[in-house]
């Protein structure tokens, strides 16, 4: 049978993901700070806004004033997407998020129903991993953060500030689907974004750093072009 798609909105990049993730899937986008995860989960939300899926923003660590200045800057009209019910931005508490998890009536999951919520970004693993005092606590409750949010039907980014280039690989990345890792590299007195698919099942993506830039219109990535090394 045919894989479902949905699209991620970031032009050159779906290209090299055979025309988006695996619908339903949860993804992993990790990088250092500054280096575009929100900017490109936030395109993910409006791409399926426009294309008639609500989405939600859910932050760990900022309030829903502080994420809707964040993306100001972009030409998303963010407000009008908003107040149009298509993305939501919702402040959840790691530790309200891991107590609603074991109630009968869980907030999160609540609206995720609600609102026909087709797409979903959890921002962040970090801030979620640290209700946790062991590997396998941290394993198992993120594991049924995601099981709850992808049995609606969601296609979830979830983000992460490990650097996967260096850092010896953690439990999250073999509970996701895909990985995708963003760069912001300093060669001399300059720098570079870059963005890698490192993990997608059941696709064939491409195999190698490409050059990203970002402006008011958000990430374009540049697939045929070379990325600098330092």
């Amino acid at each position: 049978m045919p894989i479902e798609r949905c699209t991620l909105g970031v032009s050159g990049l779906d290209q090299c993901i055979e025309g988006g993730l695996l619908r339903g899937s949860s993804n992993l986008v990790a990088g250092g700070p500054g280096s575009g995860k929100s900017i490109l989960c936030m395109q993910f939300l409006v791409d399926g806004a426009v294309k008639g899926e609500n989405g939600m923003y859910v932050s760990f660590e900022e309030d829903e004033t502080q994420m809707a200045q964040n993306f100001s800057p972009f030409g998303w009209e963010l407000d009008k997407l908003v107040k149009g019910g298509k993305i939501m931005l919702k402040y959840f508490s790691p530790e309200h998020v891991a107590t609603y998890l074991k109630a009968p009536v869980d907030p999160l999951l609540d609206t995720v129903r609600q609102y026909n919520v087709k797409r979903i970004v959890i921002d962040s693993a970090s801030g979620y991993e640290i209700l946790f005092d062991s590997d396998y606590s941290r394993r198992v409750g993120l594991l049924k953060l995601l099981e709850s949010l992808k049995k609606y039907g969601a296609t979830i980014l979830i983000t992460s500030e490990r650097d996967l280039s260096t850092e010896a690989p953690n439990f999250i990345e073999f509970l996701v689907n895909g990985a995708i890792v963003l760069y912001n590299t300093r060669q001399g007195s300059q720098r570079g974004r870059g963005i890698e698919v490192l993990k997608m099942r059941a696709t064939n993506h491409t195999q190698k750093i490409m050059p990203m830039k970002i402006d008011k219109k958000g990430i374009t990535v540049y697939p045929d072009e070379l990325f600098f090394q330092a």
